[in-house]
């Protein structure tokens, strides 16, 4: 009397919804491992960036101190500002007949008006008196 043909169906379709379910389970499992991936690689290429800074900061200070130390040497005085040393051209004779002619501080960072920037692109600070020059980014005056 009664067929089997409905409950073949049902289990059919039971089978079907069970393969569909686990195909969007590790669907989802997946997306959660890649967007895990990407938050560690985000933290750390953010690392990476702060340490090329860094880097970056302490050549850039050493770099702007012997400038100021040369200017010193040739002028007999510290400059008045960071901003003279990108605009001021040094000259020196490097050979007989030969000048050497360029600027005390040059391919460095500028703002618009003309003041050195470190890398984290704040303004250096600048003791004319004494010759000091520091980092204006919080954290790194000390530098």
């Amino acid at each position: 009397m009664w067929s089997n043909e409905g409950v073949e169906s049902v289990q059919a379709v039971r089978l079907i919804g069970d393969k569909e379910g686990k195909a969007i389970l590790d669907a989802l499992l997946v997306c959660i491992l890649v967007t895990i991936m990407i938050g560690l690689s985000f933290h750390y290429y953010n690392r990476v960036v702060q340490e090329a800074r860094e880097v970056a900061l302490k050549a850039g200070l050493v770099n702007i101190r012997k400038t100021i130390q040369l200017y010193h040497f040739v002028e007999r005085q510290y400059p008045p500002d960071l901003e003279g040393l990108v605009r001021k051209r040094l000259m020196l004779p490097a050979r007989e007949d030969t000048f050497f002619k360029e600027e005390y501080l040059s391919a460095v960072a500028v703002d618009p008006e003309g003041h050195p920037l470190d890398s984290f692109g704040n303004q250096y600070r600048y003791d004319p008196r004494n010759g000091r020059v520091s980092s204006g980014t919080p954290g790194y005056e000390t530098w």
